[in-house]
């Protein structure tokens, strides 16, 4: 399986979880949480870490759209 499949397949598993999970649900403490990660608030909840999972991506789509842009390539669509 290449990145672009594992990424995929990974995204639908987040999803299908999420469908199995109440609003009561996100507010639980995830059940593993590295200690290092512990004092962050977005490692606080189930709901909060949702919310985290796609911000490193958005992030990097956004620095490689800053690239594109600067060696005069089209942006992403």
């Amino acid at each position: 399986m290449n990145a672009l499949q594992t990424y995929h397949a990974s995204h639908a598993e987040t999803l299908a979880l999420l469908n199995t999970l109440s609003d009561n649900d996100l507010d639980h403490a995830p059940a593993i949480v590295l200690e290092r990660m512990k004092h962050f608030a977005d490692f606080q909840s189930i709901g909060n870490l949702l919310v985290f999972t796609p911000m490193p991506d958005m992030s990097h789509r956004g620095q490689l759209a800053d690239v594109r842009q600067r060696l005069g390539r089209m942006l992403f669509a």
